[in-house]
C-alpha cells in the first residue's frame, strides 16, 4: 500500500438480512483515501453512500448490518474491531460530520459538555485545559463568542453555527481521516462557502484525508481531488476530478453531469427511470432499464471496474467489450 494512503477500503459489502431478502445496499467496493487529498463520493439518494460513511465508523452495527471486506488504517481493520476499539478510533483518527447537524447533539447537553466530553474521552486532559482548547477551536472556525457558546444548547444554534461546531470537534483531534457527509445540506451559500473553506483549510493544516459526499456537484468539482461515482450500491467510476468532469465515461456519471442545473439551459434534464429496488437486487448491470446505451451484454455484467486510461477506472461492459476486443486484436 502507498504510504499516503491512510484509509484503504478493500472489497466492502453492507447487506441488511429482511424477512423478505436481504437489502444490499453496498456491493464489493474499494476506496482509497490518501493524506492530504479529497476524494469526492457522488450518486443518487439511497446508493449507499451514507451507509459506506457509517460503517466505517462501527455505526451500523447494531441495527443487523452484516458487513465484510476490510477497511485497513494504520495496520488495523476497522470493520474487525471490536465496540471499545472502534470507539477509541472514532472521533480521533476518524472523525464524521452528519449531513443533518439539527439531529446530531443532544439537546439535553450543552455545547461545551459535547465539546469537552469528546476531548477528554481520547485526550488525558483535565476539565479546564479541555474547556480553553474547545473555545480555541470553537473561535478557529469563526464562531463568535466561543465562550458564551459553550453553554448554549443544540436548539439555540442556527444549521450553519452547529455544522461549524461539528467541524470544530473534528479540528480538535486532528483525526487522520475525516468523513464529511454531505456538510452544506440545508445552508445557504454565504454559509456553505464558510463551511467549505473551513474544510480546505482543515485539510492543508492537518494534512487530513478526506471523503466528501455531496449531490451537489459543483461542491464536488470545487473540493475534491478523486471522485468516485455511487450507483445501487457500486462504484461505477473512479478517476481524478478533473479527467473525470472533463471526458466521464460510464452512461450513469454523464447523465449526472447532465442533469447539473445550469444557467445556459433551457430546460433541466432528467434520468428517466427509477433506481432499481435494494431489496434482492438482481445480478447484472443495475443501470441497465434506465441507460440509453445499453446492448446486449449489459444485462449479465456486473459493474466491475475495468482501467480504461491512466487512473481512470469505469464499471460498464461497453468498455469491457472494448478492452477484450483489442486484447485480441480486432480493433
Amino acid at each position: 500500500m502507498n504510504e499516503q494512503v491512510v484509509l484503504n477500503l478493500k472489497n466492502f459489502h453492507a447487506h441488511l438480512p429482511a424477512k423478505c431478502g436481504v437489502v444490499r445496499a453496498v456491493n464489493g467496493i474499494s476506496l482509497q483515501i490518501a493524506r492530504g487529498r479529497v476524494l469526492g463520493l457522488v450518486g443518487e439518494s439511497g446508493c449507499g453512500k451514507s451507509i459506506t460513511c457509517l460503517s466505517l465508523l462501527g455505526l451500523t452495527r447494531e441495527n443487523g448490518w452484516v458487513l465484510t471486506g476490510e477497511a485497513q488504517m494504520q495496520g488495523k481493520n476497522l470493520l474487525a474491531l471490536n465496540a471499545e476499539a472502534i470507539r477509541r478510533c472514532r472521533g480521533k483518527e476518524i472523525a464524521i460530520i452528519m449531513q443533518n447537524p439539527m439531529a446530531a447533539f443532544n439537546p439535553l447537553a450543552t455545547i461545551g459538555q459535547h465539546f469537552t466530553e469528546t476531548i477528554r474521552s481520547h485526550l488525558p486532559l483535565p476539565e479546564k485545559a479541555s474547556r480553553d482548547l474547545a473555545i480555541k477551536c470553537l473561535g478557529y472556525v469563526g464562531l463568535p463568542q466561543p465562550e458564551k457558546l459553550m453553554g448554549q444548547y443544540s436548539f439555540q444554534l442556527s444549521g450553519g453555527m452547529l455544522q461549524r461546531v461539528m467541524i470544530a470537534i473534528a479540528l480538535a483531534m486532528e483525526p487522520k481521516v475525516l468523513i464529511a457527509d454531505e456538510p452544506t445540506t440545508s445552508l445557504d451559500v454565504t454559509v456553505q462557502r464558510q463551511i467549505l473553506g473551513q474544510l480546505i483549510h482543515l485539510k492543508e493544516k492537518s494534512r487530513t484525508g478526506m471523503l466528501l459526499v455531496s449531490h451537489d456537484l459543483g461542491v464536488i468539482a470545487q473540493m475534491a481531488d478523486d471522485v468516485a461515482v455511487m450507483y445501487c450500491g457500486y462504484i461505477v467510476e473512479l478517476a481524478a476530478a478533473e479527467r473525470l468532469f472533463n471526458n466521464p465515461l460510464h452512461p450513469y456519471t454523464r447523465a449526472l453531469l447532465a442533469s447539473k442545473p445550469q444557467m445556459r439551459k433551457k430546460s433541466l434534464q432528467t434520468i428517466g427511470g427509477q433506481a432499481p429496488s435494494l431489496l434482492n437486487l438482481a445480478r447484472g448491470c443495475p443501470f441497465f432499464a434506465r441507460c440509453s446505451e445499453k446492448n446486449r451484454h449489459c444485462s449479465h455484467y456486473s459493474p466491475e471496474l475495468i482501467q480504461y486510461d491512466h487512473r481512470h477506472l469505469v464499471g460498464c461492459a461497453k468498455y469491457a467489450v472494448e478492452q477484450r476486443t483489442l486484447q485480441h486484436g480486432f480493433a
